[in-house]
């Protein structure tokens, strides 16, 4: 350095100056613990330069060291004593925000009882993990609340470093849990016409039974009461169906026949449909009609072959017969069949009553013999009008089935007869004024074995008849009475002449008359003459005039002999 005073006097002087250089800055960032605090913080240090420093933040701040910082970018200007300076940045973060994922579920009604809503923690990010939580009202510090009224839930989330999150969750009131009711009656369906008529009456008693028609579980039971209604209550909204039992002896009428409030709703078994009903629905068509279970009968029409009255091993089945049941009070006809290709018949879905079968006989039969055994086995046809056959009352209950009602037939017996005359005139008819024998042994043959089948006598007029007999081949014989002897056969009108044809001493037999079902044969008659007797005989030469045919006596040849009728006196005959 130069310096030169007033007087131009001049001095030169020579100084060094040293150079210290600016100060160094260094810090220590602490970051933010939370989200969204101010607990960050800085540890400067200064080094170098000149003397003392000064600190100058970008937050205005002159302290050495910063606290209390949120995160974010902090510089620094450090000046020394010697007015150097020196600057650094500094950044600090933080975590992220704590947020939690709440599902709410709002109150609802489930049987008819309102169900609290429910809140449940489903996920949290953010802060540091290891989680607690805090529920408010209620203080409680599981993850999910069940059973809630309707309202609004807070939730504190804590995480491992106390740091914070809250969040909220609402619970929605349930909707409107009106209980619902179903029901309601069981009748006689007397007309079976599976509506409820003015004149039919309820049924007590009867077991009706609940079942939710998703799980098939029972819901709930009841009966009938005396009025025949039954009424299910307090139920929760949703489908149902009902299964009612019916009384011993009864079952159920034709389901959904008509107008839904009246008709019946109960299947073959008692069960209804499926009926869903809504919050506070009262469903009052769920109805079941009850009638009789049916009843029936039959069942056989046979030949019986041996007319013993029963059905027999080698017996057969008679098909087509007319079988006609009848009201056996009113004696209305109440159905007609006819026999299937076994001889078999059945009525069914009868009510419980009284009733008979009329049988019609195949032209040519009638009916064996009734009631000879085992009703099972037996003809049961005991009158008979024509060819129709009546059976006795069968009371039937409900749901029996009678099959016990069955008919034989046999054959329509045949007759054969009729007379027997003595036929004065001897001219082989029966004449005005010929008359009838009484007490003449007659006996019928079985013209195939020769077996007597019946012996009779005629009557006081000279009548007799064979009857019951059964279609063949017959004939007959005849015992002239003392004295007599048949007249000629065959001489004319069959029904006025003789038949018998053959003599041998005083029996008499007529040809083989063939029968018929059902026939009546008044024309096997038998003519009676007297016997024929005789006079003679010999004419001799009594030479000897002793009166007597003696041996060596001979004929007298040639002599005419003249018969007179000692009435008369007129010649009966001449040789």
């Amino acid at each position: 350095m130069k310096v030169t005073d007033t007087n131009g006097c001049m001095a030169v002087a020579t100084a060094v100056v040293p150079n210290t250089g600016a100060p160094t800055v260094t810090g220590t960032p602490t970051n933010a613990v939370c989200f969204g605090t101010s607990t960050g913080s800085i540890s400067l240090t200064a080094s170098g330069g000149t003397g003392s420093y000064r600190y100058q933040w970008d937050n205005g701040a002159t302290t050495q060291n910063l606290t209390g910082l949120q995160a974010g970018i902090y510089t620094v200007v450090v000046t020394d004593g010697g007015g150097c300076r020196s600057g650094a940045s500094f950044t600090l973060s933080q975590p992220s925000r704590i947020i939690g994922d709440i599902l709410s579920l709002s109150a609802t009604c489930v049987n008819g009882v309102v169900v609290g809503g429910s809140v449940q923690v489903v996920s949290v990010v953010g802060g540091t993990p290891g989680y607690s939580y805090l529920w408010s009202p209620g203080n409680s510090t599981a993850t999910s609340l069940t059973g809630l009224a309707a309202g609004t839930y807070s939730l504190t989330i804590t995480d491992s470093k106390g740091c914070i999150g809250v969040g909220q969750a609402v619970v929605l009131p349930a909707p409107v849990c009106a209980l619902a009711s179903l029901g309601d009656y069981v009748w006689y369906d007397t007309n079976k016409n599976g509506q409820q008529d003015a004149t039919e009456v309820g049924v007590a008693g009867v077991t009706a039974v609940l079942h939710d028609a998703v799980s098939g579980t029972v819901v709930s039971t009841t009966v009938t009461d005396g009025t025949g209604h039954y009424l299910f209550t307090n139920l929760a909204p949703g489908s149902y169906y009902v299964v009612f039992t019916a009384p011993t002896g009864q079952t159920f009428t034709t389901a959904n026949s008509g107008p839904d409030g009246t008709d019946s709703d109960a299947g073959v078994g008692g069960q209804t449909g499926v009926y869903s009903l809504t919050a506070g629905q009262q469903d009052l068509t769920v109805d079941a009609g009850l009638i009789p279970l049916p009843a029936s009968l039959g069942d056989y029409v046979w030949y019986d072959t041996n007319q013993n009255g029963q059905q027999d091993a080698t017996e057969v089945g008679v098909a087509g017969v007319t079988a006609v049941l009848h009201d056996a009070v009113s004696g209305t006809v109440v159905s007609t069949t006819v026999t299937d290709g076994t001889g078999h018949y059945l009525f069914t879905n009868l009510n419980p009553g009284s009733y008979y079968v009329v049988f019609t006989a195949p032209a040519g039969t009638t009916y064996t013999t009734a009631n000879t055994g085992n009703d099972a086995t037996d003809s049961d046809v005991a009158s008979l009008t024509g060819l129709s056959g009546s059976t006795g009352v069968y009371s039937l209950t409900a749901g029996e089935q009678n099959l016990t009602v069955d008919a034989g037939l046999i054959p329509l017996k045949a007759c054969l007869g009729d007379y027997v005359w003595l036929d004065t005139n001897q001219n082989g008819q029966q004449d005005a004024g010929e008359t009838g024998v009484a007490s003449v042994t007659v006996v019928l043959y079985d013209a195939t074995t020769n077996a007597v089948v019946s012996t009779t006598l005629t009557d006081g007029t000279g009548d007799y008849q064979f009857c019951n007999l059964n279609p063949g081949s017959y004939y007959v014989k005849f015992t002239a009475p003392a004295g007599t002897t048949f007249t000629t056969p065959n001489s004319g009108n069959d029904a006025t002449d003789s038949d018998v044809a053959s003599t041998t001493g005083t029996m008499g037999t007529t040809p083989v008359v063939s029968l018929t079902a059902g026939e009546n044969n008044p024309t096997i008659d038998a003519g009676l003459v007297p016997l024929k007797a005789s006079l003679g005989d010999y004419v001799w030469y009594d030479n000897n005039k002793n009166g007597q045919q003696d041996a060596n006596e001979p004929p007298a040849v040639g002599v005419t002999v003249t018969l007179y009728d000692a009435t008369t006196n007129q010649p009966s005959a001449r040789w």
